[in-house]
């Protein structure tokens, strides 16, 4: 069904859709892996997760998708993949390590995250497997 609005708001069926396909654009691993590190460092990453946990427990939210089969994933984890997506999406140059000194570990959470296809063998990167790395890293004694 089409959004209708008054002409006299300027704003078209068209531009609607373009806004809302600019609101769930792809964050970059780089960005995501970026944005982790920093938080880690600032010290957010770890409240952020467990308040995030705990709010997805307090819904009553389940920890299966459909129709997706393998390991299912932790309150946490799902937690951190959004806290991460929320500072990519409110900073200005997501990509940008916030420090210098955040580059070696940014560097090491894209190699943390890369790994070889079983139908291709060829290395692909996500920040699924950035996620799992960096939450194991933060759960570590």
């Amino acid at each position: 069904m089409p959004i209708s609005t008054p002409p006299s708001l300027g704003i078209t069926t068209s531009t609607c859709a373009t806004a809302r396909s600019t609101a769930t654009a792809r964050i970059s691993q780089r960005a995501w892996a970026a944005q982790a590190i920093a938080s880690r460092r600032e010290g957010t990453l770890g409240p952020a997760i467990a308040d995030g946990a705990a709010h997805r427990r307090s819904l009553g939210v389940g920890m299966t998708r459909p129709g997706v089969q393998g390991p299912t994933h932790t309150h946490e984890y799902y937690a951190l993949l959004r806290h991460v997506d929320d500072l990519c999406r409110r900073t200005s140059y997501p990509e940008r390590a916030s420090t210098p000194e955040d580059e070696p570990l940014v560097q090491q959470l894209l190699a943390a995250g890369t790994r070889d296809r079983a139908n291709t063998g060829r290395p692909t990167l996500s920040e699924y497997d950035m996620a799992t790395a960096l939450l194991a890293a933060e759960q570590a004694p």
